[in-house]
């Protein structure tokens, strides 16, 4: 038996892998976990990380090679199960943490990040039209979640103006003609909810959604005997079944009234012990109808355990250490902090508005800011027009996700044709879940992609997704014809809207007397990412200026820095210069003309003419070498010194000219390439001239336009996309946006710029087919 041997020691209890764990509020921690550890033990660990103690709520699961999300068994070694049914063996695991079993009653949830977890998933469902709900209650929920997201800090009247570019209500429910009637229902009812607290908002949410037909039921197409198409599906009170058309009850059996439960072949039945009545229906496949028959003995069980003795016989039990608290390292702060939960409340003032609801298909308007922080977490129960876009996603979700149960597994290691439970005998105790949650040990951290460390200071940044296009550059031409798909259909539309705008903020670069620095006061620097100036080197003795340190990290180490930028106003042009003293800047990227449009877009920082004496700006002074002009844009050189010393370096600015307008992209790519292409080879000159090493940080590139944000967030993507198909790396489009916005919030503002990318990566493809 060499070759079973050989496969159990495949899974060392020495070796560790590592987990990528999505939660509710689309946050990627990474958990490692020995490999022939349990389902269980890493469900312990995330709930260790988040402080929270109601496991049995929840759940992991992963895409299968079905492209369905699958229950992770809890029993079984959790590595064989992801080497077993996912699609791409060999890396590191994607999971999701979701809501397994739905409460009935908020009495009995007692954590407030369980209860916050519920809100988050409902909400999503509501938006996303998973739950189902007439247009008066989505007005009467869309009023609640803009109190619980901006409480009593803002003013009707700015509160109106905010909800009026928000998209709020299930595409399914808004058209054309009565978006504006809606903003109006929903800025009324926020006023109706002024004075109820965030907490209380979210519970009124909650408890409002627990009265809905289809709340906490995951249906499953089939036909019934009649060859009818229904929709099938088990919740807590019982197994309900739906006409597919009308979505109107056909046929409800409360638990009390199941007698067998049984799958044989594709079939599933359910037998009414009340009235004697047996109802088959045909599924798909037998491993379809072997998978709902598993949810519904885990309902079963779960309503049986929650009855049997009152709350406290099916809550879990946990075994926490005598001190629970979580601890983190905050920055290079040798402090600890007490952590509650990884999803921290926090005050209403601090909320933001920052994520994007999908376009509706009939075309429903879809403003550059669409949502409130984390409205849509993004995680689907059905398939629909999204499949194929959703499939190139790991951690996506469709309709019939394959639904296995820790405690319903089948014995043996062949699949069963059929199978039977029988809900009579329940008067033996049925054993629930159990976890021992432990805390994170002082000093430890949590991380979210690319090792990026999250505090306690902020609420941390949601990534919609990990994998929405997933690029894999082995050929060139594949590569090619893949973009091109994605440009001739709408795809590209709807995978934007899904990416996350912002992070909430901290609270420095808001204060009052940095205000006047921003050029935009909607794109703001986060505070662990932005540049900090020395104030003993202005005469303002400030250390604020509304530019971003961005970092991203290729293989073989290979690290692409930058640091993104408002373009200068006329009372930061000091700043300005001094910040690229400070950070050693030798090449600026200027995006934008001085005015456009009869609109000022830049304030004019360099000296006219060149050859001419020296201009301070500050303790810096900066003198012109020259100044050439092509088409597209032109090419400008400084002499930069530092007046309090004798050192000067000799400093780039190439400035794009030919972008249209604030609301649009370029028409052709060409020259956008050229001019990439000429900001690599003047960063080779300026390196060589500077003296500078080829990894020296000092290569990092300045990036400014208006918002620092938008033509910025493109040169930037597009730098990383080029870079990363050169040392032949895979592609991840969203994703690296996704990163790049958890540094820098809003880059690449609009869908136009978005799709730009894309048409620049296939021009650069196209150009370089024969190399």
């Amino acid at each position: 038996m060499p070759l079973k041997l050989g496969r159990s020691n495949r899974y060392s209890a020495d070796k560790l892998f590592t987990c990528h764990i999505k939660l509710l509020d689309s946050t990627i921690i990474d958990i490692n976990i020995p490999q022939a550890a349990k389902g269980k033990e890493c469900l312990e660990k995330v709930a260790g990380k988040l402080g929270l103690h109601e496991v049995d709520f929840f759940g992991l699961q992963y895409l299968s090679k079905k492209d369905k999300l699958h229950w992770v068994e809890l029993d079984k070694c959790l590595r064989k199960q992801l080497d077993r049914h996912v699609a791409h063996k060999g890396r590191d695991a994607m999971l999701v943490l979701r809501i397994q079993y739905f409460a009935v009653s908020l009495d009995t949830i007692q954590q407030e990040i369980t209860r916050y977890l519920y809100y988050l998933q409902l909400k999503s469902m509501i938006l996303l039209g998973k739950l189902n709900c007439d247009l008066p209650i989505a007005l009467k929920l869309a009023g609640l979640a803009v109190q619980a997201e901006l409480g009593d800090q803002q003013t009707v009247s700015h509160c109106a103006e905010k909800i009026a570019e928000f998209h709020l209500i299930p595409n399914n429910l808004i058209t054309k003609r009565n978006y504006d009637e809606i903003n109006k229902e929903i800025t009324e009812y926020h006023a109706e909810n002024r004075g109820l607290k965030p907490a209380d908002a979210e519970r009124q949410y909650i408890e409002r959604c627990q009265k809905l037909d289809q709340y906490g039921i995951q249906f499953f197409q089939g036909k019934d005997k009649d060859g009818s198409h229904v929709d099938i599906g088990a919740g807590y009170h019982g197994i309900k079944i739906l006409y597919t058309d009308t979505k109107k009850i056909k046929k409800f059996v409360s638990w009390s009234d199941v007698g067998k439960m049984a799958f044989n072949r594709q079939n599933f039945v359910v037998s009414n012990s009340s009235s004697g009545e047996t109802l088959s229906t045909q599924m798909e496949d037998m491993d379809i109808a072997k998978y709902l028959w598993k949810i519904c003995v885990g309902q079963h069980q779960f309503f049986r355990m929650s009855h049997a003795s009152g709350r406290k016989a099916f809550r879990t039990q946990f075994e926490m250490s005598t001190d629970s608290t979580l601890f983190l390292k905050v920055q290079q702060q040798t402090q600890t902090i007490k952590r509650k939960m990884t999803l921290t409340r926090k005050k209403a003032k601090e909320k933001h508005l920052n994520q994007r609801m999908e376009t509706s298909s009939n075309g429903s308007p879809s403003p550059s800011d669409i949502g409130m922080h984390n409205v849509i977490p993004v995680f689907d129960d059905t398939v629909d027009d999204d499949t194929e876009f959703l499939h190139r996603y790991e951690d996506a979700c469709s309709l019939q996700s394959e639904h296995d149960r820790n405690s319903l597994a089948s014995t043996g290691s062949g699949t069963p044709v059929s199978s039977e439970y029988n809900t009579s005998d329940s008067d033996s105790e049925c054993e629930f879940r159990q976890f021992q949650v432990q805390p994170l040990p002082p000093g430890s951290t949590l991380q979210s992609t690319n090792n990026s460390t999250m505090n306690d200071n902020s609420r941390p940044f949601s990534l919609i997704f990990t994998r929405l296009t997933k690029i894999e550059s082995e050929h060139r031409d594949e590569l090619l014809k893949h973009v091109e798909e994605l440009l001739s259909s709408a795809k590209l539309r709807k995978e934007y809207q899904q990416i996350f705008q912002k992070k909430m903020t901290g609270e420095s670069m808001v204060a009052n007397e940095n205000m006047n620095n921003n050029r935009i006061h909607d794109v703001l620097p986060y505070d662990d990412h932005r540049i900090t100036l020395n104030p003993n080197n202005n005469f303002e003795a400030v250390d604020y200026i509304n530019a971003s340190n961005i970092q991203y990290t290729l293989k073989e180490k290979h690290l692409l820095s930058f640091i993104v930028a408002q373009s200068p106003l006329k009372h930061t042009t000091n700043a300005f210069w001094q910040m690229v003293w400070e950070q050693n800047v030798t090449v600026i990227a200027m995006l934008s003309k001085l005015k456009e449009a009869g609109f000022d877009q830049c304030h004019q920082y360099w000296p006219q003419e060149s050859d001419k004496a020296p201009t301070s700006y500050g303790q810096v002074t900066v003198r012109k070498n020259f100044e050439n002009n092509f088409n597209a844009y032109s090419v400008r050189s400084f002499q930069v010194q530092n007046s309090s010393t004798t050192k000067s370096r000799t400093v780039f600015q190439l400035q794009y000219t030919q972008w249209p307008d604030d609301k649009s992209s370029p028409k052709w790519s060409q020259p956008f390439i050229e001019f990439l292409d000429e900001i690599q080879s003047i960063r080779k000159v300026a390196s060589e001239m500077n003296g500078l090493s080829k990894q020296s940080k000092q290569q990092q590139l300045l990036v400014h336009c208006e918002d620092g944000a938008g033509r910025s967030g493109v040169v930037v993507m597009a730098e990383i996309l080029l870079a990363t198909m050169e040392l032949n790396e895979p592609l991840d489009i969203p994703l690296t946006l996704a990163h790049l916005r958890s540094q820098r919030m809003k880059l690449v503002r609009t869908e136009e710029e978005y799709i730009f990318i894309h048409q620049l990566l296939a021009d650069y493809l196209r150009r370089n087919r024969l190399i």
